[in-house]
């Protein structure tokens, strides 16, 4: 689905569900200010983290080879798209559509992304919310002190901090308990819909 598909199938859900006696609530903000945010969110799971290895696992030392390099830089550039992928497999878990789950890239951002197009619980968004968070970030931490390996140490900290507007929008959820959230097509965020 296209960015211009995706608003307007956003604008008539908004509609209806106003119509229907929903009362809306933004809860957006700018991606610059999520990526801001993320330091604030996320931030402080990846100092946890790295500081939990440390004091696990003192003696372990961290081993580059040109192979290695080559290996890390492949890891980062795939979790990109496994992090957009885990999102749709989140929401995915819940959406009556498959469609409804659709990705891309907002290209004056350099952002790629994974947009839900169908309104789901507040605990359901969630899900798909943290699941590149959960995964990617504290299950290769956990990977990495099981192998004693700082090269996904490494790739588990820049993870936690990607997962940063993430983890934002995560923080922006609290207080939306009862709540029908629908995925903004083009803003960090959600509408919360409240009868």
């Amino acid at each position: 689905m296209d960015a211009a598909a995706r608003e307007a199938r956003f604008a008539q859900i908004r509609a209806d569900c106003e119509r229907q006696g929903w009362r809306s609530e933004d809860h957006t903000i700018s991606v610059v200010r999520a990526n801001l945010m993320a330091f604030v969110t996320a931030g402080p799971a990846a100092v946890l983290c790295g500081t939990l290895y440390a004091l696990l696992l003192p003696d372990s030392r961290m081993v580059w080879s040109w192979r290695r390099s080559a290996l890390f830089l492949l890891l980062m550039l795939a979790g990109i798209f496994i992090h957009e992928l885990l999102h749709g497999f989140g929401w995915g878990l819940f959406v009556r559509d498959r469609r409804s789950i659709s990705y891309g890239v907002l290209w004056k951002q350099a952002t790629p992304y994974c947009a839900c197009s169908e309104p789901l619980s507040a605990g359901k968004y969630l899900v798909g919310t943290l699941m590149p968070f959960a995964v990617l970030g504290i299950g290769l931490f956990l990977l990495s002190l099981a192998c004693r390996d700082r090269m996904l140490l490494c790739l588990a900290l820049i993870n936690i901090l990607a997962a940063g507007g993430d983890t934002t929008v995560a923080w922006m959820l609290r207080g939306c308990r009862g709540a029908l959230v629908l995925d903004h097509p083009t803003q960090c965020g959600f509408i919360a819909f409240r009868k």
